[in-house]
């Protein structure tokens, strides 16, 4: 969930990067609490960590003309994981993408497509591998306070096991608000059709697509298994951004989710992703 709300962010990289440095770095340093790590749905299931995260990116502008632009972009993101180390992950990124605003004025509305890469290391050996997106999306200047973003994201997981194989389809709508000059409020509406995966004891009666013990979670006990089934989830994200100065800013969120299989009863869970982190731009 924390790196989709980072894909997001880049519907909003700024026009005026013509004028400025093509190349833009980006570097944070956060704290997560994750208060349902195995994604369960019953309470002697669920497992909760903290994780922390250490994230860089590099972006690079080519302008194409008075309207548009293309961006290269590397990212690494590290998130280390307190209790389940074997969550813990290292991913590195690559994301080209095509930004236009067709249209002159205040208000008008800015464009982007972009297609990305990541390499997915991990603790579990069933996790690992890689993901491809493809994001279309669009962002807009309501007024001097208001502005939004909104998009869809085809997102296609690779992993080594097949449990952790994923195609979604992901639709998001962000809001942002600027409170006063040193506060961005902002809400995140997602919508995931796809893959979920619940970990969660044996003997649950449900008929899953796929299951495998789970081996980041391989010292409790009972075992652990990982199930993976065809739903929905829909997630909150709301936060504030604090400009600390024109480099330097601290970000407070709390993400809340919803997944539901598509036909399987008793496969719902919910939980809650609390997370602050320190960015600074060079």
């Amino acid at each position: 969930m924390k790196k989709y709300c980072f894909i997001i962010l880049l519907c909003a990289y700024p026009m005026t990067a013509f004028s400025a440095s093509p190349i833009k770095t980006n570097v944070s340093a956060g704290y997560t609490y994750d208060d349902n790590v195995t994604r369960a749905e019953f309470d002697n299931d669920i497992e909760s960590d903290s994780i922390l995260s250490l994230d860089a990116s590099a972006a690079y502008t080519i302008p194409a003309n008075d309207k548009s632009y293309f961006s290269l972009k590397g990212t690494l993101d590290v998130n280390r994981y307190l209790d389940f180390t074997k969550l813990s992950n290292t991913l590195i990124g690559i994301h080209g993408s095509y930004h236009i605003r067709p249209f002159t004025g205040y208000t008008a509305t800015r464009f982007i497509g972009q297609l990305s890469y990541e390499e997915r290391l991990f603790g579990s050996e069933q996790r690992e591998g890689s993901a491809t997106r493809i994001l279309l999306g669009l962002s807009k200047r309501i007024t001097d306070l208001f502005s939004l973003r909104a998009g869809f994201i085809k997102e296609d997981i690779d992993a080594n096991s097949i449990v952790f194989d994923a195609d979604n389809n992901r639709f998001y709508l962000d809001l942002d608000y600027r409170l006063n000059a040193k506060n961005n409020l902002y809400a995140t509406i997602g919508y995931l059709d796809g893959n979920l995966v619940t970990t969660a004891r044996d003997g649950l009666g449900i008929d899953y697509e796929y299951w495998v013990v789970d081996d980041a979670f391989e010292d409790l006990s009972p075992l652990r298994w990982a199930y993976k089934l065809s739903g929905n989830a829909l997630t909150l994200r709301v936060g504030d951004s604090f400009t600390i100065d024109s480099r330097s800013a601290l970000d407070g969120s709390i993400l809340y989710y919803d997944s539901e299989a598509d036909n399987y009863a008793g496969s719902k869970y919910t939980g809650f992703i609390y997370s602050v982190s320190y960015l600074y731009r060079f």
